[in-house]
C-alpha cells in the first residue's frame, strides 16, 4: 500500500492514476472543481494543489504502471 503523507503528493499521485484511465483534460477539470468546492466548504483551496494535479497528469503519459505514479510524484514532493 502506498504511504501518501503529503497533500501535494496525494494530489499528484491520484491525478496520475486517474489520468492513466481517463482523458487528461477531464482529470484537470475535476481537480479545478475540487479546489472551487474547497473555497466554499471545509476544505483548503490552494492553487498549488492544481499545479500538483497537473504534474501528476503529465506523469501519466510516461508511466508504465500505477506504482510509477507514486514513484515519480515522490521525487517532486
Amino acid at each position: 500500500m502506498l504511504n501518501l503523507r503529503g497533500d501535494k503528493l496525494k494530489h499528484c499521485t491520484l491525478s496520475c492514476l486517474v489520468a492513466r484511465r481517463c482523458a487528461s483534460w477531464e482529470v484537470d477539470v475535476v481537480g479545478i472543481l475540487k479546489e472551487i468546492l474547497d473555497l466554499f466548504g471545509p476544505g483548503n483551496a490552494e492553487r498549488s494543489d492544481i499545479e500538483a494535479n497537473r504534474i501528476g497528469i503529465s506523469f501519466s503519459d510516461i508511466t508504465k504502471n500505477d506504482d510509477d505514479c507514486f514513484r515519480f510524484c515522490k521525487q517532486v514532493y
